[in-house]
């Protein structure tokens, strides 16, 4: 009875029209003509050749080829959409003048640049 059971919930899965009064062969029959079985099939080792394009080896390499093609695919799709927004335009560096002290740009201002001194004008 308890083999009835299952199969009878199994039919319910596949969506089968059975009731109890069927018999446990003509329920395995319909679950049998689904095609599906409560048991998974074991999947089937491929057959592959020592070496030459069949080989493991060789598959892989293949693999990974198209894996590559995919990935340029998508960086391509991303440089796409990264030149249609907009650049942001960044400020040009200070000048070295710029960046010192306040009392250094003073005396950088008092110091004329067609002027050669001498070492003691300088000090």
């Amino acid at each position: 009875m308890a083999k009835k059971a299952e199969l009878l919930t199994e039919a319910k899965k596949l969506k089968l029209e059975v009731s109890e009064k069927n018999t446990i062969a003509e329920i395995e029959a319909a679950i049998a003509s689904v095609g599906t079985t409560a048991e998974p099939k074991a999947e089937t080792k491929s057959t592959t050749a020592k070496s030459g394009k069949r080989s493991a080896k060789a598959t892989a390499e293949v693999e990974e080829k198209i894996a590559k093609e995919e990935r340029k695919q998508t960086t391509k799709e991303t440089e796409a959409e990264a030149a249609e927004r907009p650049k942001i335009i960044q400020k040009p560096a200070r000048t070295t003048l710029e960046r010192k002290s306040k009392k250094f740009q003073e005396l950088a201002k008092l110091i004329e640049a067609d002027k050669s001194y001498s070492l003691t004008e300088a000090i």
